[in-house]
């Protein structure tokens, strides 16, 4: 959802932005409404076309204004542990006053940002590129070189897949979430950077599915609760569950509601119980 910024008149004077080709200029400025309250952005190419030049073609691509931004320091670009490319405008808050600003979802992913990207060459018209679209050569048109590739340390970094631990749990449950979900991508961000491993979600998956399935507490197996931080390593140190979950289960509680009427004609469980019980296809 587009924003309203302010531009500063010390941006139309700024000698690192005068190096950047006019396009990626005016993408400078056009991030400054794309971005949220905080200066983050999906840095996804086709998104951005779409969203900050949604009526014309610029001269230079997403991909180069976006190395040129980067290049400068403008912005910084990387990857997720969803897969997702993410940008963030590095001075966004010391000069956008925002009222009532909503914190920013991307900024809690786990995100692997890339070093700076130098660009070399220059733009003018003694040294002009070509670039082919289809069937189609543009001359002229400044492409800047590709991004360099990440430190050999950072390509070794571990990431967790997001969406594997969502389909593991829905296939353990039965449900349907979405690994695009708010609470999974927050929730799983935070864990990791505590030092959550993929085995240890698997993990907290299997023995609360085993305890919780087919429960009063089966609402719980969803991300909302299972990565929550303050139960998360709670749920990875539980005793392994023997067989199905000991605690009450629909047929259990059908068995109780008809002991209790045999003692006590008329009497009724609380009507939340009752309701598990319909839902369920109980009946005694």
């Amino acid at each position: 959802m587009a924003r309203i910024r302010t531009i500063k008149p010390e941006f139309w004077k700024n000698e690192d932005m005068s190096k950047v080709s006019e396009p990626g200029r005016l993408l400078a400025i056009a991030l400054l409404n794309y971005a949220d309250d905080e200066g983050y952005f999906n840095a996804n190419e086709k998104l951005i076309l779409a969203e900050c030049f949604p009526l014309t073609e610029p001269s230079v691509n997403v991909h180069g204004m976006l190395t040129e931004l980067s290049s400068i320091g403008y912005i910084r670009l990387g990857e997720a542990s969803d897969g997702k490319r993410y940008g963030h405008i590095i001075k966004f808050l010391s000069h956008q006053k925002v009222s009532h600003a909503k914190a920013s979802d991307i900024k809690e992913l786990d995100i692997l940002w890339e070093d700076s990207v130098k660009l070399h060459g220059s733009l003018t018209e003694a040294s002009p590129l070509n670039r082919i679209e289809g069937n189609r050569i543009e001359k002229n048109i400044y492409i800047p070189e590709s991004p360099t590739k990440l430190q050999d340390t950072a390509k070794k970094k571990i990431k967790i897949p997001i969406e594997e631990i969502i389909d593991d749990l829905n296939k353990r449950n039965g449900n349907n979430y979405s690994y695009m979900g708010n609470y999974a991508m927050r929730y799983i961000s935070k864990q990791k950077k505590k030092g959550a491993t993929l085995e240890q979600f698997i993990e907290v998956n299997r023995k609360m599915t085993k305890k919780w399935l087919h429960t009063v507490y089966e609402s719980g197996l969803k991300p909302k609760k299972l990565y929550d931080p303050k139960d998360f390593e709670n749920f990875l140190n539980e005793p392994e569950p023997e067989g199905q979950e000991k605690g009450i289960t629909y047929t259990d509680l059908a068995a109780y509601r008809k002991a209790v009427s045999q003692h006590e004609p008329g009497a009724k469980l609380h009507p939340a119980l009752e309701k598990k019980l319909k839902e369920a296809g109980e009946s005694v």
